[in-house]
């Protein structure tokens, strides 16, 4: 892990993916850049990303849901409630591992085909939970991606999830 310049000290840029997880309302022809409009179901979703020159920065950025609109991402932050970020440390790229972990849970859709998956082959980074899949994500995807709990690290802009 770097220290990063102008940071308070402890600031590091940790290498690897997160999940995003997050609540919407119901969304009526909301655009989504160049992927189009969509409408998207109230409910849990997870999202997908990588940052491999600094977990900490980039979803603290997301969970903010302020700033220029850089990542598709970052149209539904301005909107979404109950943020939180689950940071999986990482020195190797496993953001399309976590994801397609993701696909295969029992309950989990894909509603936005190539959202946050243009520089790969996923058909999406974006997952609608139902309730089954909201309740066990968490665990499922940490006891796969850090069976060593002490590098378990969660970022939250609410209390609840």
């Amino acid at each position: 892990m770097k220290s990063v310049p102008g940071r308070p000290e402890g600031w590091k840029r940790t290498p690897g993916a997160y999940i995003i997880l997050f609540s919407l309302p119901p969304l009526d022809d909301l655009s989504i850049g160049r992927l189009g409009t969509f409408d998207l179901p109230t409910g849990r979703y997870a999202y997908v990303g990588s940052a491999m020159n600094g977990l900490e920065a980039r979803t603290a950025r997301h969970l903010r849901g302020t700033g220029k609109r850089r990542w598709h991402i970052d149209v539904l932050m301005a909107i979404a409630k109950e943020k939180e970020a689950v940071l999986l440390p990482s020195a190797l790229d496993i953001e399309c591992s976590v994801a397609g972990f993701l696909r295969g849970i029992p309950g989990v859709s894909e509603p936005v085909r190539g959202f946050g998956s243009s520089d790969c082959r996923c058909r999406s980074h974006l997952f609608h939970l139902d309730d089954g899949a909201a309740a066990t994500l968490r665990a499922d995807v940490l006891s796969k991606f850090l069976p060593d709990e002490r590098d378990i690290r969660v970022l939250s802009r609410t209390r609840d999830w």
